[in-house]
């Protein structure tokens, strides 16, 4: 029986499936590589094709959640509404929640920070700019870090309003 090999894409997926996984079951400091490529079923040579370490899977599945996101905005929300931005990211990160609660667990909060700073264009070349961008992006990801860590205990809507509320009431 011949066997067929998976493609790059389908391997970097397994890989990844498999970390969450695996993620799910144990601390991802006490996961191996042999460990993941066996439950990914794929070749340690695979692994190492496509990362540098375990942090770099999650790394490059956080893009990819990221990207999705910025195309569902760029499509589908009016850029210039303030509170339908809002309600699109707060919506994205709790249907992500499976990710970012393994991310919180592992101690790899870091990566979702460094997809918000990514996302928001912190570090452009505009010094005035970059910093607009960054007290934006941090004070989006800090609410999405305590609303993580108080269980998700408002819907997106409710979030939303409160921090449109929050932006509007600014100057009064």
């Amino acid at each position: 029986m011949k066997k067929t090999r998976k493609s790059n894409s389908a391997v970097r997926k397994s890989i990844t499936e498999a970390l969450l996984e695996l993620m799910a079951e144990k601390h991802i400091d006490n996961i191996t590589v042999t460990e993941l490529v066996g439950r990914a079923q794929v070749a340690r040579v695979s692994f190492y094709r496509n990362y540098s370490s375990m942090d770099d899977v999650l790394r490059q599945d956080a893009q990819r959640v990221t990207e999705e996101w910025l195309e569902f905005v760029r499509s589908r929300v009016d850029e210039n509404d303030t509170r339908a931005v809002l309600k699109a990211l707060l919506q994205h990160v709790l249907d992500e929640r499976e990710i970012t609660d393994l991310l919180l667990k592992s101690d790899r909060i870091d990566i979702l920070r460094a997809e918000f700073d990514r996302a928001f264009g912190v570090g452009c070349e505009d010094r005035r700019e970059s910093a607009r961008r960054a007290f934006i992006s941090g004070g989006l990801y800090n609410l999405c870090y305590r609303w993580m860590l108080s269980n998700y205990d408002s819907d997106p809507d409710t979030m939303a309003d409160f921090v449109y509320e929050l932006l509007t009431g600014w100057n009064k």
